[in-house]
């Protein structure tokens, strides 16, 4: 509760009171500040120091990688390449030193939440399977994020998908979670420029980004007519 605006008769009323006690108020006042904040320890402080740096470098790679893949959503991509850019290969990412890093930017923590994060799009059933309906009905919003050259042939996009579905499903008719987040490390794989762990996660943050501006309905209109066509 608020204490109102005291009048000059208030005021001097207030100022008979003992001041020993209005110095213990504002004592106990300022100690309950003290108490409400967090307390760490030295330890914890040293960890945030060297921690906090780091933690901005990471960011501003991110921030980075950002600008930098940008491009891989713009419909003009390939216009002034001799190659579309998802047929254009770069044998330098098979370099011992480059599969070693893509190997282990599989398993890094910060990636694979990443990943984990995005694969909440995925609708699993209650034996914790993905079924081919579910699968699509995401991935063909990947399709048209992108591969703009294709979005008017509605042919090629069923293909497209269809033999995704069999290569990440492996033939069984159902997708593990396993399953799923091998096929969307392949995606952040394949298409990102480089083998930097600020690409992988950058990459998944444009994704999520430009994923949640698409509108659900038209997309699952856009599903059964592709596939019932």
């Amino acid at each position: 509760m608020q204490n109102k605006e005291l009048s000059f008769e208030d005021s001097l009323r207030q100022s008979q009171l003992p001041q020993q006690q209005k110095q213990s108020k504002k004592k106990t006042s300022k100690q309950d500040k003290q108490d409400k904040q967090v307390k760490f320890t030295d330890e914890e402080i040293k960890i945030i120091e060297m921690l906090t740096p780091q933690v901005k470098q990471q960011q501003q790679a991110i921030k980075i990688a950002n600008g930098k893949l940008d491009f891989l959503f713009d419909g003009s991509r390939d216009v002034n390449l001799v190659k579309p850019y998802h047929e254009d290969g770069d044998e330098n990412m098979y370099s011992k030193e480059n599969v070693t890093k893509r190997r282990k930017l599989k398993s890094d923590p910060e990636v694979v939440q990443s990943i984990e994060a995005f694969m909440a799009h995925y609708q699993f059933d209650i034996n914790n399977k993905l079924i081919k309906e579910n699968y699509l009905k995401t991935h063909i919003r990947l399709a048209y994020l992108l591969r703009k050259d294709i979005e008017e042939d509605r042919e090629e996009i069923k293909f497209l998908l269809l033999e995704d579905w069999e290569h990440d499903s492996k033939g069984n008719g159902f997708m593990t979670r396993a399953e799923l987040y091998d096929s969307l490390f392949e995606l952040v794989d394949t298409w990102t420029p480089d083998a930097e762990k600020s690409e992988y996660i950058g990459f998944f943050e444009l994704l999520e980004q430009k994923y949640k501006r698409q509108q659900d309905e038209k997309f699952e209109q856009l599903y059964y007519e592709i596939m019932e066509s």
